[in-house]
């Protein structure tokens, strides 16, 4: 008999081919509890003659269940959050860049561009290529400072940090490419060579991901193989996709978050692994360390005493069976998205007192003036509208949640006896496409970046 914490378990794997079991590296979550099941309905006859039905059969049947976790920046969250927005970048913060003799435009949200090229080294990293326009930042004073939104990452003001896409599947600090920055494009000037001109670059910061929407084709989220280890056995269920993902972030509490699968079937039991079973060492995030940042703006909010945030992904069940088959044939299409989401205020906000750019008040949010006009954010410079920030107790562990285009419901302020009187409003996420023919939008509706050293893997999907 295993030791008892070895006989309960929960793994993740993404599958090659919707409903093959992969053999590859399965990726352990720390659990709270898992309600994996296979479900099927009976299809039941009664003919006139009889009061009860006389004949029956195993009509279709599916896996389905849901996993509930404290959120923590590691592999295991980072396959449930691919599992949602399947469009990953692996990347690295890369530092060690001097700007002091370089000239640049402005600072802080200003992405610039350029050029950086690699050289091979011990490990072979010889494909690493940079993220697209914007490929490093330069962060201002306010931004870092104990108050900005980059607050506890380690960060310095002008510094250089920039996305590295494609290092290597498990690139450290040790075996790091080196790096040139080749030129600085500005909007003031010609570009000019930084000093030095080749520095050696060192990863800081561990590893990061930055996690998107998929395109418009609904078929490009990935399928999961998700084994459940119970005392004696384990419970395989192919072909699992994610359906529904709920964050919660609560005044003294973990930061948790609620998974549901929907797939094809549960296999028969197997022995359970007694070995191999390697847990995340990423400390979960909790409220105390939690921060709302709203309209772009660099200053938080502090009136915050609660959030949620749900992504459903509406699945079409019955068009994933075919005829002859009483099991999915294929991943159950999706159809429409909902990003939906509450706040929860200390107080009932009536006037902006806190600084805080674009925070939302009670006359906004009910339209007190009669304009008949629901409350939104919509920056329309693909700047987050609303920013999600969980910081970790290590330093550089770090998850971020983006919303581009907000739409806000009416408030509610009602109070109870001598209760405190508190402000909550719900709101719906959409996707940017910019508020005008002229002005350009993020291109999306969410996305969301993790950064710490449970991330090892390069590819989720």
């Amino acid at each position: 008999m295993p030791a008892e914490w070895l006989s309960r378990y929960v793994s993740i794997e993404k599958e090659s081919t919707y409903g093959t079991e992969p053999s590859g590296t399965q990726i352990y979550g720390e659990v709270d509890d898992e309600s994996f099941k296979q479900t099927f309905e009976l299809l039941t006859r009664t003919d006139m003659a009889r009061q009860v039905a006389s004949k029956a059969t195993t009509n279709t049947k599916y896996g389905e269940g849901t996993i509930n976790f404290a959120v923590q920046p590691d592999d295991f969250m980072g396959s449930i959050v691919a599992a949602f927005l399947p469009v990953n970048v692996f990347a690295h913060f890369i530092d060690g860049l001097d700007l002091s003799n370089a000239t640049k435009a402005g600072s802080g949200l200003n992405d610039q561009t350029g050029t950086i090229t690699f050289a091979n080294n011990a490990s072979g990293n010889t494909n690493a290529t940079v993220a697209p326009a914007g490929f490093y930042r330069v962060y201002s004073a306010a931004e870092v400072g104990s108050s900005g939104q980059f607050a506890n990452m380690g960060l310095v003001a002008g510094q250089v940090y920039a996305y590295i896409t494609n290092p290597g599947e498990y690139p450290n600090s040790t075996d790091a490419p080196t790096a040139t920055l080749a030129s600085i494009d500005t909007t003031t000037g010609s570009p000019t060579a930084p000093n030095p001109a080749n520095p050696a670059v060192v990863f800081g910061g561990g590893d990061a991901h930055v996690f998107n929407e998929p395109t418009t084709d609904s078929h490009a989220y990935p399928s999961f193989t998700i084994r459940i280890g119970r005392e004696d056995k384990e419970h395989t269920f192919t072909g699992m996709a994610a359906t529904r993902l709920a964050l919660t972030a609560n005044l003294n509490e973990y930061v948790m978050a609620s998974a549901d699968f929907i797939g094809q079937k549960e296999l028969a039991p197997s022995a359970i692994q007694t070995s191999g079973l390697n847990f995340s060492s990423a400390d979960a995030m909790h409220f105390s360390k939690a921060e709302l940042y709203v309209d772009g703006s660099v200053s938080k909010t502090t009136k915050i005493r609660s959030i949620t945030l749900e992504i459903n992904i509406n699945r079409d069940l019955d068009s994933a069976y075919a005829v002859g088959q009483n099991t999915l044939t294929r991943m159950p299409p999706s159809r429409t998205r909902e990003i939906t989401g509450t706040m929860e205020f200390n107080e009932i906000i009536y006037d902006d007192t806190t600084g805080v750019k674009g925070e939302p008040t009670y006359q906004d949010l009910a339209d007190t003036a009669a304009s008949g006009t629901v409350h939104k954010i919509q920056t329309g410079s693909g700047i987050a509208a609303l920013k999600f920030q969980f910081v970790g107790d290590e330093s550089g562990d770090q998850i971020e949640i983006e919303l581009y285009n907000v739409r806000f419901e009416a408030p509610e302020a009602a109070v109870s006896g001598r209760d405190p009187a508190r402000m909550s409003v719900g709101f719906q996420a959409f996707y940017d496409n910019g508020p005008s023919s002229t002005v350009s939008g993020a291109g999306k509706a969410i996305q969301i970046k993790m950064r710490g050293s449970g991330l090892k893997h390069s590819k989720y999907v």
